[in-house]
């Protein structure tokens, strides 16, 4: 019997093995009819799609291809993963796709930097991103990176008024609204139309550099026809090289074929904004960096919109794709999982044995959670009969096992009073017909001790009857809640309305008592919730409150003592306090004035990096690397240790800046420090000495080994080719070294001795490096090649 049944097997394998075998060349159909779903209508931002399709470059590639517009409530991408279309175009919200578990895959990033822009009106009251809390916005739902871009910086959606979009901005150009999501290639033609100033928000100004309209399909397509994907990728990109070459006669063939939404004008700027957007000149067609969408993965993550550690694995298209083997592969797994089926049976059976074990495991971890959580949980069965409580809910009310048996107990017990007990037994049989109650009821408790707690509860009921009840102390909440109430109306006038931050907190131990409006603003903090909270997690160094405190208690009061604070949302600024001691609610409390001063401190900043660096490279200027030089002298003769100096001439530079530009000299210069940064160690000290000309301080560093870092140094940027907009262009550096020695007394001396070694080596021929023996005296001279 079982050799008859081999026999069978083996048949069956190789009569498919046979059916797969004249699929391996896979020749594609003549005309393989597939659908492209577009983001939006008709418009310039699918140029590229439009020339394939009029060009034949589709049809070139096998393919008869439709594009379909979006329709009004159906989400694009939603389409493809239903299978109503083969391909289509998304955002950077593919990446949140992924996440959901989409088995979305990225084709081709046509769009390297992403349109999506806020607009708002000039003059209204809006200068700023962080103006748009409180106000009413327009914010169509897959702008993905809009919604990053407002939690970055601390104004989520969540503290605008919503308002669903119209997808135009009349709403705007009404004041129906104050912001909208736009496409900076579209609706600010309109408001120069209407010539309404107005202001652009742009998420790269915060950081969030995404890409834009993405060709995508799905993992299922890819997998059954890769030669198809293939050809629509390659086919879609020929049409976008054509359609970005010929603007204007893409825009004509719009306008006339497929849609007169916008006027010609209105599509030659979208055909110039989108090339700023594209840019072809400077990256290929369809280009998708992986460590870009890591990047983008991981700023959806940090805010929470994606899970941490999402891996792209699969996610982008390689279009270097091996020959479709599937029916070979699907023979061939026939025959072997036959064989395989037993031990797949005797591996489960182990897994499952040891799952069990596993499972054990895991109970006793979740009765050890159950047990030490912080609130107080009850579990009940469908009569009332308690099951089950922790150790949470015999501290919050003191009672026990015995005290407690039955729902009905803990009433009796917990509320004495006959008609408040009468009305918490309403609420509980309102809220048990519902599986969930996520809204907290709140009730005033009598504990074994005879004190009132104030407690929150929420209930939650189990498919099998059971109940369970979890109970939090919020008396010190509400207690704070009253103070606030007494408080806004004995201080409203003066302090609710105060134009700066003010907080109130006990000097002891920092708890806060009240904040205002602006306070709760400046630190993104509901007021409700922080109350009853410690200043102390708002300090970034937190001693720095100790300080304060004790010097406050012994003069009474501060006046403008600047310190870094922390925001809820983990920003950092600098703030200058004032202080008084104050009685509040019969406790000795601390009157907080805060002043933002993050603006200044930011300027004097960067007024002390403008007074030291070279604005073009970034390095050191002059001035504070020879001053770096002169400490070096002295730690030099201080401690007897050796250090050299190199001087850098970039060959030929007016050269190039006569036959490309001061701009690609400028490139050049750049890359050049970007180089010597890399190359060089950290302790190293490298700066610009004026035009073409470098320095480098190399502290313990003797004369043989500075000489080897010059050459390498040289050898490097022989090799090194600039990217500029006219040309790819090398360079070359000549270089002159010197150590410090006996002859030497200040660091002039050791720049007058590198410097005659660099002329040495520019008089004899250029990329080479030359080692002074003493001041003014070379020593030899090393050429460096090119190849």
């Amino acid at each position: 019997m079982w050799y008859g049944l081999a026999r069978l097997l083996l048949v069956f394998g190789l009569a498919l093995l046979a059916l797969a075998l004249p699929s391996i060349g896979g020749a594609a159909p003549l005309l393989d009819r597939v659908s492209l779903q577009l983001k939006w209508k008709h418009q310039f931002q699918f140029a590229g799609y439009y020339a394939a399709v009029e060009k034949g470059f589709y049809r070139d590639a096998g393919l008869d291809v439709t594009l379909l517009e979006a329709p009004d409530n159906i989400e694009p991408a939603q389409a493809v993963l239903r299978g109503d279309a083969e391909f289509g175009i998304a955002a950077s919200d593919l990446v949140l796709l992924r996440g959901q578990g989409r088995p979305v895959v990225a084709l081709a990033a046509i769009y390297q930097h992403s349109p999506f822009i806020l607009l708002a009106l000039a003059n209204r009251g809006i200068d700023s991103i962080h103006d748009l809390a409180g106000k009413r916005a327009m914010i169509e739902a897959h702008a993905a990176e809009l919604l990053a871009y407002l939690a970055w910086e601390a104004v989520p959606a969540s503290r605008m008024t919503l308002i669903p979009h119209e997808f135009s901005p009349s709403a705007l150009l009404e004041g129906r609204v104050d912001v909208i999501s736009a496409y900076s290639t579209d609706e600010p033609f309109l408001l120069q139309q209407a010539g309404q100033p107005y202001l652009s928000f742009n998420p790269r100004a915060g950081g969030i550099d995404f890409y834009g309209d993405t060709l995508f399909t799905t993992e299922e397509q890819l997998r059954r026809h890769p030669q198809r994907v293939r050809a629509f990728h390659d086919a879609s990109l020929r049409g976008w090289h054509y359609a970005l070459a010929h603007p204007e006669e893409m825009a004509a063939l719009i306008y006339n074929k497929y849609s007169q939404r916008h006027s010609l004008d209105h599509l030659r700027f979208e055909a110039a904004q989108s090339q700023r957007l594209i840019l072809p000149d400077v990256v290929q067609i369809g280009y998708m960096n992986p460590g870009r969408w890591q990047h983008i993965a991981e700023v959806y993550a940090g805010l929470g919109m994606v899970a941490p550690g999402l891996s792209l694995e699969g996610f982008l298209y390689d279009p270097a794709l091996p020959p479709n083997r599937f029916w070979l592969y699907l023979a061939l797994g026939c025959v072997i999982g036959t064989a395989s089926i037993a031990v797949f049976i005797g591996v489960r059976l182990h897994q499952l044995r040891a799952a069990l074990v596993v499972i054990a495991r895991q109970r006793d971890l979740l009765d050890g959670l159950f047990e030490d959580m912080g609130l107080g949980i009850v579990v009940l069965d469908p009569l009332g009969k308690v099951l089950r409580f922790n150790c949470g809910f015999k501290v919050l009310t003191g009672y026990s096992e015995q005290e407690v048996r039955h729902l009905d107990d803990w009433l009796v017990r917990a509320y004495p009073d006959p008609e408040y007990r009468q009305t918490v037994m309403e609420a509980w049989q309102r809220d048990s017909q519902w599986m969930r109650i996520e809204t907290p009821r709140c009730f005033s408790v009598m504990c074994r001790d005879g004190t009132n707690k104030e407690i929150e509860f929420r209930y939650w009921r189990l498919t099998d009857g059971r109940t369970i009840v979890s109970m939090q102390d919020v008396t010190l909440r509400k207690q704070s809640e009253t103070q606030l109430r007494a408080l806004e109306k004995r201080y409203r006038n003066l302090v609710e309305n105060a134009p700066f931050p003010i907080v109130i907190s006990r000097i002891d131990d920092g708890i806060i008592l009240y904040l205002n409006p602006q306070a709760a603003r400046k630190l993104t903090v509901s007021r409700t919730y922080i109350l009853g909270k410690s200043t102390q997690a708002f300090y970034v160094q937190p001693e720095e409150r100790d300080q304060l405190i004790a010097q406050l208690l012994q003069q009474g009061f501060l006046q403008h003592r600047e310190v870094r604070l922390r925001t809820a949302a983990g920003e950092l600024f600098w703030a200058n306090l004032s202080a008084t001691l104050i009685q509040f609610e019969d406790q000795l409390a601390v009157f907080f004035a805060i002043i933002d001063i993050s603006e200044r401190k930011a300027l004097e900043q960067r007024l002390q990096t403008l007074a030291i660096t070279d604005e073009l490279t970034g390095l050191y200027n002059r001035r504070h690397f020879t001053q770096c030089g002169i400490e070096e002298v002295v730690r030099a003769q201080r401690y007897s240790t050796p250090f050299s100096l190199l001087m850098l001439d970039i060959d030929h530079f007016k050269t190039i800046n006569d036959t490309y530009g001061h701009e690609s000299g400028d490139e050049m210069l750049r890359s050049l420090a970007g180089m010597l940064q890399q190359q060089l160690r950290s302790l190293d000290i490298v700066g610009r000495l004026g035009g073409e000309e470098f320095g480098v301080i190399l502290p313990n560093t003797a004369r043989a080994e500075a000489r080897c870092l010059a050459e390498r140094l040289c050898q490097a940027v022989s090799r090194h080719e600039i990217v500029t907009r006219y040309a790819l262009l090398k360079m070359s550096v000549s270089i002159g070294v010197a150590t410090f020695g006996a002859s030497m007394q200040t660091i002039d001396d050791l720049l007058r001795c590198a410097d005659h070694a660099l002329y040495q080596a520019k008089a004899e021929g250029r990329n080479r490096v030359v080692v002074a023996l003493g001041e003014g005296v070379p020593a030899d001279e090393t050429p460096i090649s090119t190849t």
